[in-house]
């Protein structure tokens, strides 16, 4: 397939994944049925050449995670720095490229997955809250005795990460109180 064709499936991926959004399955749902509801919104127009393209972009995006899967293992035999998140070396980085980011968890993580002041780079991550409707599979972060707001997070990884500082907070709001005398 030529860089052209590669672009055009990576792009009909993308907008069919958007297009069924409103469906809280839409992850499982199988690609016939995926080119079904598409072709009834009127997003495509021959759905037997979108379910090919549907089909073929399944395959790639297999083949890819398990390439990926693969190379993070063979890191871990070499004892390789990897990203403690998506898993990307200097020798694989994420598409479009990527830089070890210094952070103050002390982790090994690259740029395409943290911001330089420790966010999530993945669009909204932490900032729905809990009436919000997230994308499904996203995880709901409420830690009794914190201060944060309700939020949903796009992975268990950055779910930890949020739980981990809530806790950090209730921590030293304990700390505080046992110092001052104030254990109410």
């Amino acid at each position: 397939m030529d860089s052209v064709a590669e672009d055009l499936v990576r792009r009909a991926t993308r907008v069919a994944m958007t297009g069924l959004v409103d469906h809280p399955d839409a992850h499982h749902l199988p690609i016939g049925t995926s080119v079904r509801v598409l072709a009834e919104a009127g997003w495509v127009v021959d759905p037997e050449l979108a379910q090919q393209m549907m089909a073929i972009a399944t395959q790639r995006a297999f083949l890819e995670a398990e390439c990926v899967r693969l190379h993070r293992e063979l890191a871990k035999l070499q004892e390789t720095p990897a990203c403690d998140r998506c898993g990307c070396t200097d020798e694989m980085a994420c598409e479009g490229g990527c830089a070890w980011v210094p952070n103050s968890r002390f982790l090994d993580l690259c740029s395409s997955c943290i911001t330089p002041d420790g966010r999530c780079t993945t669009p909204h991550c932490g900032t729905y809250s809990r009436e919000d409707t997230a994308p499904f599979g996203w995880i709901l972060v409420d830690v009794a005795g914190s201060t944060q707001p309700v939020r949903w997070h796009c992975s268990p990884w950055c779910a930890t990460a949020a739980m981990t500082a809530m806790g950090a907070e209730i921590a030293a709001a304990d700390m505080a109180a046992a110092a001052g005398g104030d254990l109410s």
